[in-house]
């Protein structure tokens, strides 16, 4: 029996990407906006991975080699088998040589190499679109964006997605970093229960300090229920000081830290 999407119970997911949105253009950052919203019996998956890590030396809190290829797997447990993509997004990010506080795009890297499940070679992925916020004089760091769904509709859902060849700094700089995230919207109307799922971007900087981010545009049925993924970058391993994310609802203003057993506050 195929299972119709209820017009009243419909939990929001909400996927809130951290860290994106980029040009050829010297853009600079830009605060989140909504960049796609999709609503069925679908669900998303969000992953990734380092692309520079501490390596062997005397200095074990910042990084100072890449780490390339970075490879991250998605199974049957992220993503049904039957399920269909929807959207599909490869966001890679990370410190880079100074290029005149974002003045220019010298030095900011809008290719890497990207293996699809199944495939025999990497093949180069062109951003849409890249944002660089403006660091210390030696740094700056960048954010790219690719839509990739077209290729895993081809290549499926099921299997090993490998990044390489992102050209960032890894030199010991206490903010230095460099990863990449994949983001899967995926519809399964038999399988999963109605949804909508947001997907914002954007580069926002931390520093000593916080920022509120009001993520408008979504309606949520009473009760409300929801899921929330962010992508960010810190140079510091292990992380330094009361970092965390919370949520307030509204209009209730009742707040909490997010996190989860895999995540910690």
């Amino acid at each position: 029996m195929r299972v119709k999407p209820s017009t009243r119970a419909r939990p929001l997911t909400l996927v809130a990407s951290l860290c994106v949105l980029l040009t050829a253009d010297a853009a600079l950052a830009a605060p989140l906006t909504l960049l796609g919203q999709w609503e069925g019996g679908m669900d998303y998956f969000a992953t990734g991975a380092p692309l520079a890590v501490d390596g062997p030396d005397a200095d074990t809190t910042t990084v100072d080699t890449l780490s390339q290829p970075a490879s991250v797997q998605v199974g049957p447990a992220d993503v049904p088998p039957t399920a269909q993509v929807v959207a599909a997004y490869l966001y890679w990010a990370g410190t880079i040589t100074d290029q005149d506080d974002c003045g220019t795009t010298q030095h900011t890297d809008d290719e890497v190499m990207l293996t699809l499940p199944g495939a025999a070679s990497a093949a180069a992925i062109l951003a849409d679109q890249c944002l660089c916020i403006a660091g210390a004089t030696s740094y700056d760091i960048q954010a790219c964006r690719k839509e990739i769904t077209a290729l895993v509709a081809a290549s499926g859902m099921q299997g090993t997605f490998t990044v390489d060849e992102f050209a960032a700094r890894a030199m010991n700089g206490a903010t230095d970093n460099a990863s990449f995230s994949l983001v899967l919207v995926f519809e399964e109307a038999d399988l999963l229960p109605p949804r909508r799922i947001a997907l914002y971007d954007g580069l926002e900087e931390l520093y000593e300090g916080s920022v509120n981010m009001q993520l408008g545009g979504i309606e949520v049925d009473n009760p409300a229920q929801g899921e929330i993924t962010w992508y960010v970058l810190d140079g510091d391993v292990g992380g330094v000081g009361p970092e965390e994310v919370r949520e307030m609802g509204l209009p209730g203003g009742v707040s909490a830290a997010v996190g989860d057993m895999f995540n910690p506050v």
